[in-house]
């Protein structure tokens, strides 16, 4: 059976609707900063909660902010022949027998700073001191990318599926309404720190929220019939102005430093669309 059409006849039939101001969605956020590690600085994201004021990042995905800047570390032995351009590491009695530690070994600290933006050369190297270091220890120390670094990128960036609603915009109580999405599989490129990391996200469980307490789940299919198999359709039982969304679950791949890592700790939030529900009465006439 086809979608119910309605046709109404002026006289003979009144549209009475009524409109709710549209609530703006709250969203998991997070923040991102510099944290020192025993192997330099990571960077690193950690959440809180933010409001969502546009309505164009509501849901489960984050906000993630990626760095501009960061800083990396040489260590030069310190012999007058060494410098941190080239990163010689001549040793000489200056570098070796000035440390208590047996074996240690005396370095120069050299600290410059990195910039996203390639066209933004690096700062000078400056030096900030010297320090013992064992012979082992690394001699640069540059940002790590982790794992969760680029989970949580993916989160933010997750592409957000698109939906549409029948009828569009406006229904009536009690009248099943068909609603269906596109959620494509995509390939992301994620810049961390200078290095682009290819991230695939593959569309897997599609919920939705139907702004009056009711869920579903599934893509839905264009123009389904009332009650076809694999259509996604829902009827409100009541008056009002409801904010749908559709919320799409990813399983995504990416490599980092040698490793394959897969995930489904990521899903989007599309943006929120309204659908004014009103109510159709009969309105009875003296007709003579």
């Amino acid at each position: 059976m086809r979608r119910l059409a309605l046709t109404l006849v002026a006289g003979s039939m009144m549209l009475v609707g009524m409109v709710v101001g549209s609530a703006q969605p709250a969203s998991a956020g997070k923040v991102c900063g510099w944290a020192a590690t025993s192997d330099g600085m990571e960077w690193r994201c950690t959440d809180t909660a933010t409001q969502t004021q546009d309505g164009s990042q509501g849901g489960t995905q984050g906000t993630w902010t990626p760095p501009t800047e960061w800083s990396e570390t040489r260590y030069i032995p310190t012999c007058s022949t060494n410098g941190p351009e080239d990163g010689a590491d001549v040793l000489c009695g200056a570098a070796v027998n000035t440390c208590a530690e047996d074996g240690a070994i005396r370095f120069w600290v050299y600290v410059r700073t990195v910039f996203a933006d390639p066209d933004k050369k690096p700062t000078d190297w400056e030096m900030k001191g010297s320090e013992c270091r064992g012979p082992d220890a690394p001699t640069e120390v540059v940002p790590k990318i982790t794992r969760q670094n680029v989970i949580d990128a993916a989160k933010a960036l997750a592409p957000k599926a698109t939906f549409a609603m029948q009828p569009a915009a406006q229904s009536y109580v009690n009248i099943p309404n068909n609603f269906y999405a596109t959620a494509p599989d995509e390939t992301v490129p994620i810049t961390l720190f200078g290095n682009t990391i290819p991230v695939r996200f593959s569309a897997g469980t599609v919920r939705w929220d139907f702004g009056d307490g009711s869920t579903g789940e599934g893509v839905g299919i264009e123009s389904a019939g009332v009650g076809q198999a694999g259509a996604v359709e829902h009827a409100y039982v009541t008056t009002g102005a409801y904010d749908i969304t559709v919320t799409t679950s990813y399983h995504v791949v990416f490599d980092l430093l040698g490793q394959h890592v897969e995930t489904d700790l990521v899903a989007a939030t599309s943006a929120p669309q309204t659908l004014e529900v009103g109510e159709i009465q009969t309105l009875v006439t003296d007709a003579r």
